[in-house]
């Protein structure tokens, strides 16, 4: 009886874990990167990044926890835990950003395979599923959607602390 708890104890957080492939919410700045995550993540994880633009950043070391970036509500997503920020440093001279911008992050292996992009919307595969990340701004934020296989699984919300004009459709 023990042992069929523990299976499916086992069984159970194996599906959760697999629900969320993605780590979380990136911003990259010159004067510093930063990921937004509800998990925790190991030090010196390398990850990549792609951006709604189509763009794809490839590799940032997670470092230490920013405790000052930590009251910012990211994951809209109904299960959402505590989010947790993490900086983030280029692993090469090459990842640097000259532009602010956000995406999503992944685990770096497998690579990530753009297959199409837009202004605002970007499809890729990573680790054999199809992705779609989508991009719309609210009056004061962006709203990122990251769908699999055509369905939403991860809705996060980056608050940009001054007007824009709003894009997403009610």
């Amino acid at each position: 009886m023990q042992r069929q708890l523990i299976t499916c104890i086992t069984a159970l957080l194996s599906l959760h874990a697999s629900a969320q492939d993605d780590l979380g919410v990136i911003e990259l700045q010159q004067s510093g990167s930063h990921l937004f995550s509800t998990q925790k993540l190991a030090s010196k994880q390398l990850v990549s990044i792609v951006t709604a633009d189509g763009t794809v950043h490839c590799c940032y070391r997670v470092g230490n926890l920013d405790r000052q970036k930590n009251d910012q509500q990211i994951d809209q997503s109904p299960e959402a835990a505590a989010t947790e920020a993490y900086r983030l440093t280029p692993s090469h001279r090459t990842a640097r950003v000259d532009v602010p911008t956000i995406g999503i992050g992944f685990p770096a292996k497998p690579m990530l395979s753009i297959t199409s992009r837009s202004a605002n919307e970007t499809e890729f595969t990573w680790n054999g599923n199809a992705y779609q990340l989508k991009q719309c701004t609210t009056t004061e934020g962006v709203q990122l959607t990251l769908e699999r296989h055509g369905a939403a699984v991860r809705r996060y919300y980056f608050y940009l602390g001054y007007d824009v004009e709003p894009t997403c459709q009610p």
